[in-house]
């Protein structure tokens, strides 16, 4: 519908000298990922309005949809040095697209020599001129980052800001409770872990997170037993909730429940092996069939994103920023010694010494 209006103020005439159509209809072609179009008309803008805006903001998007990262700084420098007040809020996201350009830079390898710093010097910046406009997001893209630097201490408290802004956000609690796991604090994870399941009731990763708490605890066998049994009896085909089962029965040495969840473990991955190999099987006998169903989506999501767009093809003012975070799951390790309050100690049996129980077991990623 849009390139159809273009076509039609082209056809007339009314994109040849007027700015703001022509910006308009370069948005267009950009949403379309006709870059060398959109370019042009961006171009033909500026030489009727020579400072304008959002012309020089979209050639930025063009060359980062290009992959122009030099040319792409260059343009968004340029707007920030002549024609943005300083740490003006309201131009936030030229900031943005910056900090986006390091980090892209930092994923594609664009140098040998490029680290976390640039990208995280970037958002940092972001996040001290957009005070006001700040979102829970980008605490977490910060505290990611920080990860990745391997400064936990740092990262959690980025991502402790970003979850008092929004404390359902499932991928922010489970980051700050598998810090406060490296730290043994296993009370203070769990506070983390129960709010992410309340926010997402049916995910048993974060259910086993929970069990694994209790289990380096407080809780006597018998009782943190049973809280995996009951997330195995909610997700019966789950194989991660039966592998965790398998090393808890192994290390309270119930030798009979062990061999049972290891059978169903082995029933359980050979009848999804047969079902994957079966599909297989079945794309391979009607490889027609299986284009034409492939070519169904892939036609879908085209028509899907020509009416919404890319990531970056925002105009002037993108007003959400999709960041990924880069999350590490780390295991539980052996329980932190509790200190000496008169009250028994627990058995040793309940402390699980095997090399097996790691990460992937009982925290899964």
């Amino acid at each position: 519908m849009a390139s159809h209006c273009v076509n039609q103020l082209q056809e007339i005439g009314s994109l040849k000298n007027n700015a703001l159509g022509l910006i308009n209809a370069g948005i267009v072609e950009l949403g379309s990922h006709n870059l060398i179009l959109a370019s042009e008309r961006f171009e033909r803008a500026l030489q009727l309005q020579p400072m304008n805006f959002e012309a020089r903001y979209n050639l930025g998007l063009v060359a980062l949809a290009q992959n122009d990262y030099e040319l792409a700084e260059e343009r968004f420098e340029l707007l920030k040095e002549q024609l943005m007040m300083p740490s003006s809020v309201q131009h936030s996201h030229v900031f943005y697209q910056l900090a986006k350009l390091q980090e892209r830079r930092l994923e594609s390898g664009f140098k040998s020599n490029f680290t976390p710093g640039a990208a995280l010097q970037a958002y940092l910046q972001l996040v001290g001129i957009s005070a006001s406009d700040i979102d829970s997001k980008l605490f977490e893209k910060v505290g990611s980052l920080y990860e990745l630097m391997q400064d936990h201490q740092e990262a959690n408290q980025y991502y402790n800001e970003a979850y008092r802004i929004n404390m359902s956000d499932i991928a922010i609690a489970s980051s700050i409770g598998s810090y406060y796991i490296k730290l043994q604090a296993t009370e203070r994870a769990l506070y983390y872990y129960e709010r992410a399941v309340l926010a997402d009731p049916n995910d048993p990763n974060l259910m086993l997170r929970i069990a694994s708490c209790f289990r380096n605890s407080y809780l006597p066998p018998k009782q943190y037993l049973g809280l995996f049994q009951k997330i195995h009896a909610g997700f019966p085909d789950n194989l991660t909730c039966i592998r965790a089962l398998m090393q808890v029965t192994k290390s309270l040495e119930l030798g009979d429940l062990h061999e049972r969840y290891a059978s169903e473990y082995i029933r359980l991955q050979s009848q999804q092996k047969e079902h994957q190999s079966e599909h297989r099987n079945q794309h391979q006998r009607f490889p027609s069939a299986a284009r034409f169903s492939n070519r169904l989506p892939s036609i879908r999501q085209s028509n899907e994103e020509h009416l919404k767009g890319g990531e970056h093809i925002n105009s002037v003012a993108p007003t959400h920023s999709p960041y990924t975070s880069i999350l590490q799951f780390d295991p539980l390790g052996p329980p932190a010694e509790r200190p000496k309050t008169g009250r028994p100690l627990q058995s040793t049996d309940d402390v699980d010494d095997d090399a097996e129980m790691n990460a992937e077991i009982l925290l899964p990623i």
